[in-house]
């Protein structure tokens, strides 16, 4: 393992004439190559004991005694803070602003409604809670578990979350649920249709 503090060259600081601060450098034994990192002290005694908490922590992680730094910062923000970067990354990939619109809003209904402060309050039992709760139909109580995974599964994958905590939870039946039944239109109403249908009558 290589750990030590030093002070960079002249030409490597901004500005020669100030006094300059001392940077780490380390590298540990699962490590390819030594990381640089910026202390932001003059001292030499605090510089050491700055790198020496960097390298206690991720050495920490490293056994796993401690879950690693996104996931710990993550688990510290708001779920309402979560779901607006979920909303601003799904914008960024362009998705149709009706779909970026639902799942905005389901969502967010979701996290008051299931009290999902941080994401640690974030469970199958406060979901399953919810939904018995609900008078809507199969297909909306679906469409909102659908929207409450697309969060989840994109707070796991940006390191936010170790795993979907409803990943586990069945969609409802929706076959004999249905609020409204599909059905061929009667003639009556085949011929109302095309009465006000105008110049697209024929298609």
């Amino acid at each position: 393992m290589i750990q030590y503090v030093f002070i960079p060259k002249r030409k490597d600081r901004k500005n020669a004439h100030s006094k300059p601060c001392y940077c780490g450098r380390y590298k540990l034994d699962n490590m390819l190559k030594p990381v640089t990192v910026p202390l932001h002290t003059t001292d030499k005694r605090i510089a050491s004991e700055k790198l020496q908490a960097i390298v206690d922590e991720l050495q920490r992680e490293a056994a796993g005694i401690i879950a690693p730094k996104p996931l710990r910062e993550a688990a510290q923000r708001p779920m309402t803070e979560h779901l607006a970067d979920f909303k601003a990354d799904l914008k960024a990939l362009q998705r149709d602003d009706m779909y970026v619109y639902n799942a905005d809003k389901q969502a967010a209904r979701l996290i008051k409604e299931c009290g999902w402060i941080l994401p640690k309050d974030v469970t199958s039992n406060s979901f399953l809670a919810w939904r018995a709760r609900q008078k809507k139909a199969a297909k909306t109580l679906n469409g909102y578990l659908d929207f409450a995974n697309a969060l989840l599964n994109w707070m796991h994958r940006q390191g936010r979350l170790v795993a979907n905590p409803l990943a586990g939870v069945a969609r409802v039946q929706t076959q004999g649920n249905e609020v409204r039944k599909r059905r061929a239109l009667t003639d009556d109403e085949m011929r109302r249709l095309i009465a006000v249908a105008g110049p697209r009558r024929m298609v």
